[in-house]
């Protein structure tokens, strides 16, 4: 029993804080440092979203293309039910 109360004091104790917390001076600097993770964090994350943006454009792009390209190529008949429809190139 005399175990387990000594484990329970020890919790009691407060927790041991770091130096540099308790040194206002250094405050500051924990601060001007912290905003300039911030902003590079934001610029980050803009980046990341840009190229999402840049990338869904590339692909909605290279769809398009493509399905041009099938339309315009006579040589490709357009199947639909059946039936062979042929592109005219004077529609592109």
């Amino acid at each position: 029993m005399s175990e387990i109360v000594q484990t329970e004091q020890s919790f009691e104790q407060p927790l041991p804080v770091p130096s540099t917390i308790l040194n206002k001076s250094c405050l500051k600097d924990i601060e001007e440092k912290c905003k300039e993770e911030l902003i590079k964090f934001d610029q980050y994350i803009s980046n990341i979203q840009e190229l999402k943006l840049n990338w869904i454009r590339m692909r909605e792009c290279e769809k398009l293309k493509n399905e041009k390209a099938i339309a315009c190529n006579t040589s490709q008949p357009r199947h639909s039910k059946g039936r062979i429809f042929y592109v005219d190139n004077d529609l592109c």
